[in-house]
């Protein structure tokens, strides 16, 4: 970030989702070099530990988001410093308490590196 406003705001949310949050693993899969023996990719996965701040959708939020958001999903905050990543949906999970979540939809709110926002839902 080159902005001191934007640092300062991730300073807080930082701080703040340290104090209120809790703490959960956040893992990555990456495809790596082309496996000639099996004809497909290998893949990398890398953990990162992380302090996130899970809670319920509201029933407004759900209501109004043509079924994209399910009563089971969690809203997901997690300080941008955080992650040295853009957030993957496609590959990525959050384990919290011990329980497995796959990333659904992933955002940045005000377009820097001040805090990602996840809607998570239990993996199957």
């Amino acid at each position: 970030m080159t902005d001191p406003l934007y640092d300062d705001l991730a300073a807080v949310a930082t701080d703040l989702i340290g104090q209120y949050g809790k703490a959960a693993t956040y893992k990555r899969v990456v495809n790596g070099a082309y496996d000639t023996a099996t004809g497909g990719l290998t893949k990398t996965t890398t953990s990162v530990s992380v302090t996130v701040f899970a809670y319920e959708y509201s029933d407004r939020e759900v209501m109004a988001s043509g079924g994209r958001i399910l009563k089971r999903d969690r809203k997901c905050l997690i300080a941008g410093p955080s992650l040295s990543f853009e957030p993957d949906p496609t590959t990525d999970t959050l384990t919290i308490d011990g329980v497995e979540f796959a990333l659904i939809y992933a955002d940045k709110p005000v377009g820097e590196d001040v805090m990602h926002t996840l809607q998570i839902r239990e993996a199957e």
